[in-house]
């Protein structure tokens, strides 16, 4: 299964040693990063997971246009920190609805 979800499992066990803090920002850079390497490299197993959620997480806030998961959270919640957990919180219930496993 994708890398890309056992290194968010990292991050979302120790942001601090990864991201040096809880920041929704700094982990769509790291996530945005990791795509654009992956597609240079010509694989593309990330990206189709990351449409997927993209679908999913339109369809939980009613977004019918492109806004980024970051942006939405971000309004919704009072600090970067809150969106950054509530990005894990929702990542996860994907991965398990989706049976995405490592």
């Amino acid at each position: 299964m994708s890398s890309i979800i056992s290194i968010l499992r990292r991050i979302d066990e120790k942001p601090l040693l990864y991201l040096g803090k809880k920041d929704i920002g700094r982990l769509r850079f790291f996530i945005t990063g990791y795509l654009i390497c992956e597609e240079d490299n010509n694989q593309s197993e990330s990206t189709e997971i990351f449409e997927s959620f993209k679908k999913y997480f339109d369809t939980i806030y009613g977004i019918r246009s492109y806004y980024d998961y970051a942006s939405v959270l971000r309004q919704q919640f009072n600090s970067e920190e809150e969106a950054f957990d509530k990005f894990f919180e929702l990542f996860n219930q994907f991965l398990f609805q989706k049976e995405i496993k490592l």
